[in-house]
């Protein structure tokens, strides 16, 4: 059988103009040039041994200027500051807590806990309010204790400015295998030092919520 290429590599040769080997009929392969700027390949149909042009103009290179690197792909993205998946502040262990206990002690700290929300996060993005939101799959529940299910999905706090524009949020995931919380923290802009401070703050919460629940929990035990 002829070979598969991935949409990223087919991306990729589209923005580059280089050939593309694409599977014929008969299970063969043929090469195609990607034309410019994404267009359709050129070329097929080619036969064996036949030169194929693909060479691009450099004046058409410098028109188009095709996204293949990813600094510029990422140049296009608003600035924003967050926390990365392989930091090891991104996991907290929850012990033996269930993620619906958690969570419904998190969102009871939380109004006493938004008064001590870090004093340079408050002035820098101007923050004023929060809004919860919870996810179960693609879909955005908002307001506290709008859950569903096993309340496995994501949980979400954002920071809202007196507009209501979001300036950044902190997030938390429980596992379904191990037990610890996946966490992290974002705010708009280049400055990781209020990222840490509002992880700081999160974290914090999520260790006096695991502790309450604890102790629900074991009111309710017989």
């Amino acid at each position: 059988p002829g070979r598969s290429r991935s949409p990223f590599q087919v991306w990729l040769s589209l923005g580059s103009g280089r050939p593309l080997d694409v599977s014929g009929p008969d299970g063969g392969s043929r090469a195609q040039t990607a034309a410019p700027g994404g267009g359709a390949p050129t070329g097929g149909g080619a036969a064996p041994g036949a030169d194929v042009r693909t060479d691009t103009p450099a004046e058409t290179k410098q028109a188009i200027r095709p996204l293949d690197r990813l600094g510029e792909c990422r140049g296009l993205l608003p600035p924003a500051c967050t926390t990365g998946t392989g930091d090891p502040e991104a996991v907290i262990d929850i012990g033996e807590v269930s993620h619906a206990g958690l969570k419904a002690a998190y969102e009871r700290l939380l109004p006493d806990a938004w008064k001590e929300l870090p004093l340079e996060v408050t002035e820098d993005l101007s923050v004023t309010a929060y809004r919860i939101v919870n996810h179960e799959g693609r879909e955005e529940r908002p307001g506290a204790g709008n859950r569903t299910g096993d309340h496995s999905g994501g949980f979400t706090v954002r920071l809202l400015q007196r507009s209501g524009q979001a300036v950044g949020f902190v997030w938390m995931r429980g596992s379904r295998t191990e037990p610890v919380f996946r966490v992290l923290a974002d705010v708009k802009g280049d400055k990781p030092q209020l990222e840490r401070s509002l992880l700081r703050w999160h974290r914090a919460l999520i260790r006096k919520a695991c502790r309450l629940a604890s102790e629900d929990a074991a009111s309710r035990s017989p």
